[in-house]
């Protein structure tokens, strides 16, 4: 039997049951428990240090080849450079694995790793 729309009520279970999938889908990046995250700095093509930004208590800041860093729990940013252009300021906030800003000038380079991969797609 169909309603006013042209459905039968198998087609609703259908539906519904696609759209239940693509709500855990969504969500479940949320509470994978995947938000350990750390920060690699790379000063003149060499490590400089690691940062779990999970484990972060208190906000401070890092100064490094005329670059300053700001280091808040779950993320790290430029913030200020002594480069004419001010790139590395407009990176943003650097909080998933995979993201990466850097100030060529200043030599700095900054990537959030996880231990993951994340996958932007996937091509065969």
């Amino acid at each position: 039997m169909r309603n006013a729309i042209g459905l039968k009520k198998g087609d609703f279970a259908i539906i519904l049951f696609f759209a239940a999938i693509c709500v855990v889908l969504f969500l479940l990046p949320l509470f994978s428990g995947g938000n350990k995250a750390t920060a690699v700095v790379w000063s003149n093509g060499e490590k400089y240090c690691e940062i779990d930004l999970s484990s972060v208590e208190k906000s401070y800041e890092l100064q490094l080849n005329g670059c300053v860093l700001s280091v808040e729990k779950g993320e790290i940013s430029f913030l200020s450079s002594t480069c004419p252009d001010k790139l590395c300021k407009k990176s943003g906030r650097l909080s998933k694995n995979g993201d990466t800003a850097a100030c060529v000038p200043n030599k700095v380079v900054v990537r959030i790793e996880n231990g993951k991969e994340a996958f932007d797609a996937v091509a065969s």
